[in-house]
């Protein structure tokens, strides 16, 4: 009813996973903690072990699972970008320091990587079931920018980048993710990975604060305030600390503040982030070159702000339309349930507070960013007929490293690996497309498709009018290309799928994931729209 639900359904989209070896429409998922149970497995290395030895022998490096192609997704790492920075931050349990990597991408993007440091490399720990426990090292490939483990983000006009990072129950080895590659160790929530004990995960905090940022404060898990210079000419930092949890980040969940009980602690495991700092995070306070500083508010600074905010909101309604705020709080109550007429949605949506420039939970502002030049794009200079086809099948495939799906046999052919359907489903395969009428040359710019769901007819297991399902494009296009968009859609419900194209350009510091209403995705400009018919 007000910007508080806008805050809580842009902190769900944040969330959106990372699973780039797969083509957009298999990604759209938001990723939950579950219980985890401590694995043996995991207590046959552990940090303080590997770091007795003072020596590790180099093992195989982490390459990305998919080779990488130049004008898709995050693209490839140039070469000559590619930096250490000089940022050493000691584990908590010994061994080799936390560090970063710097690199930037063909398709316009700044990357980080985060890792051990050993002998002026940065990689990951054979140990907490990774590698085998092999004890060795295992550099990271500069173009290992496909898991948790690397972040990315927009350029700015001068080349800069704002990004934050996240990463709760991080193995002690400093893998993030890479199940496929390095035998899963102990840091996924799938219920098949085994989980590394709790003094064998951290918490890290790390990203880049942008050139005029010189250090931060931030909350160490005994309630005492460190301090930190940042690296680099884009503001690095990173900070690492034991894995605890605390009712401070995003509600009931964990940050670096006291431990509540070891079931949470177990329990927790994630990672989040974006361009601006997270006012639940361990980062407290941002320093500058000016002398200025930013201050992150506290859990109860933020809370207390959504309640002014929506008393405010609740006093506006009821004064100027009485009788949607009753039907509102005869809804709430459970009396009813809360049926608007079109003239009382439009009467609410009036009132509905906007979105402020900066929401309480990150009010500290990308210091430094330089506006990217402004290209405005009007309706009648993108429009373009869209097309849709549905093709059958029983089995699909996907071509390996294209992402794009087709029809198959039960085995995949030649260069095709298996999609994988979900199960109880009558999955069909449609493909939209388009020809672009301009250029998209780097990130900065995509297409975003939107499909509405038909009315479910009072099936059970279909989603309904009101819902529906959002992508973009991911590769750059030359003028006359096609671009073409997979979506997976259920036979079992039937009806017309309204699909809606625009066209979206980042006109703000933004991270690597594009979807609407993240910051730095400016306004959706029309492209155009047709229909998919399931009889």
């Amino acid at each position: 009813m007000s910007d508080y639900f806008d805050a809580v359904e842009h902190g769900l989209l944040s969330a959106v996973a990372r699973r780039r070896h797969m083509p957009w429409y298999r990604r759209i998922v938001i990723r939950s903690p579950r219980a985890l149970a401590v694995a043996l497995a995991c207590l046959v290395a552990s940090g303080s072990a590997l770091a007795a030895t003072g020596v590790f022998r180099t093992g195989m490096p982490v390459a990305p699972e998919v080779a990488p192609v130049a004008t898709t997704d995050v693209g490839v790492a140039i070469p000559r970008t590619v930096q250490l920075l000089g940022l050493r931050v000691p584990d908590p349990d010994g061994g080799p320091p936390w560090g970063l990597r710097m690199m930037k991408t063909t398709r316009g993007l700044v990357c980080v990587q985060l890792g051990r440091i050993v002998g002026g490399r940065i990689g990951a720990l054979g140990e907490d079931g990774a590698f085998h426990d092999d004890g060795r090292f295992h550099p990271l490939s500069i173009n290992y920018l496909d898991a948790g483990s690397s972040n990315c983000a927009t350029e700015d006009a001068d080349g800069h980048a704002f990004l934050n990072e996240e990463a709760f129950g991080v193995p002690a080895a400093g893998l993030i993710g890479g199940g496929r590659v390095a035998s899963g160790g102990c840091y996924g929530p799938r219920a098949t990975a085994p989980t590394c004990p709790t003094r064998d995960r951290r918490n890290v905090y790390y990203g880049l604060l942008g050139p005029d940022a010189t250090g931060i404060t931030y909350l160490a898990p005994d309630g005492v305030e460190g301090t930190m210079a940042t690296a680099g000419t884009d503001g690095a930092y990173v900070v690492v600390l034991p894995h605890v949890a605390s009712a401070c980040m995003r509600g009931p969940a964990e940050c670096s503040g006291r431990a509540v009980g070891p079931e949470v602690a177990r329990s927790s495991s994630g990672e989040t982030g974006g361009p601006t700092l997270n006012a639940f995070g361990a980062v407290r306070t941002v320093t500058y070159r000016d002398g200025s500083s930013c201050r992150l508010p506290t859990a109860a600074e933020v809370q207390a702000s959504f309640r002014a905010k929506e008393a405010a909101f609740r006093a506006k309604l009821r004064r100027r339309y009485p009788a949607v705020y009753r039907k509102l709080r005869e809804a709430e109550a459970g009396q009813t349930g809360a049926s608007l007429s079109a003239r009382e949605r439009s009467e609410l949506e009036s009132v509905r507070q906007r979105p402020a420039p900066r929401s309480p939970e990150s009010p500290c502002p990308a210091v430094g960013y330089v506006p990217l030049p402004s290209s405005h794009y009007t309706h009648a200079q993108v429009a373009t007929p869209i097309k849709a086809r549905l093709l059958p099948s029983r089995f699909y495939c996907e071509r390996t490293g294209h992402g794009e799906a087709a029809p198959c046999g039960p085995v995949a052919p030649l260069g095709y690996r298996e999609i994988p359907m979900s199960p109880g489903r009558g999955e069909l395969l449609a493909v939209i497309s388009l020809k672009t009428r301009i250029a998209i040359t780097n990130f900065d710019r995509h297409y975003e498709i939107n499909i509405a769901n038909p009315s479910n007819d009072g099936r059970r297991e279909c989603p309904g009018a009101g819902s529906g399902s959002f992508g973009p494009s991911d590769a750059d296009y030359r003028v006359g290309h096609e671009v073409r968009f997979d979506q997976f859609l259920n036979v079992r419900c039937p009806g017309v799928y309204r699909v809606q194209i625009g066209l979206v350009s980042t006109d703000g510091p933004a991270g690597d994931q594009p979807v609407p209403g993240l910051p730095g995705q400016g306004p959706e400009i029309p492209v155009g729209q047709t229909e998919i018919t399931i009889p």
